[in-house]
């Protein structure tokens, strides 16, 4: 759990060649409108490898934190291509931009699974 950047992972899935990771992320203490951050998985040789993420819409987030600030916006969905070069396990990262910090923020979220 990461304080000032509260997030959840709903949904991890393979589909063949292709992983879909679902979820949002917030900053938290401010209204999100837009917050810039991509999913970055981290293979077991130590390679990291930035995801498509494209944003979605998650008024259950707003309200979950009792709409003190508007998380709206905060809900992602990413998708990367699975190729040979991955090593699994993944382990799942935020990567965010907050001004001229970036952070990497570790889920502790793990892709177990096998290579071909």
């Amino acid at each position: 759990e990461n304080e000032k950047f509260p997030y959840y992972i709903d949904k991890v899935e393979k589909y063949g060649k292709k992983l879909f990771i679902e979820g949002w992320i917030a900053k938290k203490g401010e209204d999100n409108f837009y917050i810039n951050r991509v999913i970055v998985l981290r293979d077991n040789q130590g390679n990291y490898y930035k995801l498509f993420t494209k944003s979605t819409i998650r008024r259950e987030v707003s309200t979950w934190f009792k709409n003190e600030y508007n998380y709206d916006r905060t809900g992602f969905i990413s998708i990367i291509k699975i190729n040979k070069t991955i090593k699994y396990p993944l382990n799942i990262y935020f990567l965010v931009q907050d001004n001229d910090e970036k952070i990497l923020i570790n889920t502790n979220h793990k892709i177990e699974g096998e290579n071909k």
